[in-house]
């Protein structure tokens, strides 16, 4: 069990190593300081919760990580707002509960934009897409506009949903999110009934959970998108197993 989740860790530590690699390349000192810090809580987080996942399976006990985890979040976020002097209550307030295009780092002005020209498409593309890997062609019609208001143009949605909509349209849309979500219930379910046979019947709907909370403000990636579809083909296995018995 141990050695499962030193594993799972310390895949999560390559992929965030990996991805965010670019971005703190070019980053100034602080923002570099301040990502290692948060990284480093979330990390603590996700080794106490999922201990706690296999501790509390093994028990068939729910009390042990539930209030637990829940002071561990209070703390974090106590935690982020006291090592981040920008957050105060009214920034937090402007920042994220008014949806413009200033939102979760300027993905309000890609967000919007990217409904509205996708509702411009023909229905013929609405259900097929653009094509994988077209999204800044998609939006090279805003290229020019969010260079004068932002410094840079956008490559991709920031958002899981919006990017496979817009390459791959509804049908890859539907297929994608499907086999995530239907893999994620019925591994959940075995853990609901106390069917599970080991720590890979909790960690499976975790991490695919955590994947689609994390989907809402990211896009897919090379370097952490491998790992979905090993865990996918996990509970899926898990779910092939389950049926033969």
């Amino acid at each position: 069990m141990r050695r499962t989740t030193v594993f799972i860790n310390v895949i999560c530590w390559i992929s965030y190593i990996s991805g965010k690699a670019e971005t703190a390349f070019y980053s100034e000192v602080g923002y570099i300081t301040a990502e290692a810090f948060w990284q480093c809580f979330v990390m603590a987080h996700h080794s106490y919760y999922t201990g706690c996942l296999f501790r509390c399976a093994e028990e068939g006990r729910e009390e042990l990580y539930i209030s637990k985890v829940e002071n561990y979040i209070v703390a974090g976020i106590g935690f982020v707002i006291m090592s981040n002097g920008r957050l105060n209550g009214v920034a937090v307030a402007q920042k994220y509960l008014v949806f413009d295009d200033s939102w979760g780092s300027n993905r309000g002005y890609v967000w919007k934009r990217t409904i509205d020209l996708f509702g411009h498409l023909p229905l013929w593309k609405k259900l097929i897409g653009c094509g994988m890997g077209m999204f800044p062609s998609f939006f090279e019609v805003f290229h020019t506009d969010s260079m004068k208001q932002l410094g840079y143009y956008f490559v991709d949605a920031h958002n899981e949903g919006l990017q496979f909509l817009v390459t791959t349209g509804i049908v890859g849309l539907v297929s994608y999110f499907g086999i995530i979500i239907t893999t994620l219930i019925k591994n959940l379910s075995f853990v609901k009934k106390g069917k599970q046979e080991s720590e890979l019947s909790v960690i499976v709907p975790a991490i695919l959970f955590v994947w689609l909370i994390q989907g809402l403000v990211n896009s897919p990636n090379v370097f952490i998108t491998p790992y979905l579809f090993l865990f996918l083909g996990i509970g899926q296995n898990i779910v092939a197993e389950k049926g033969k018995s």
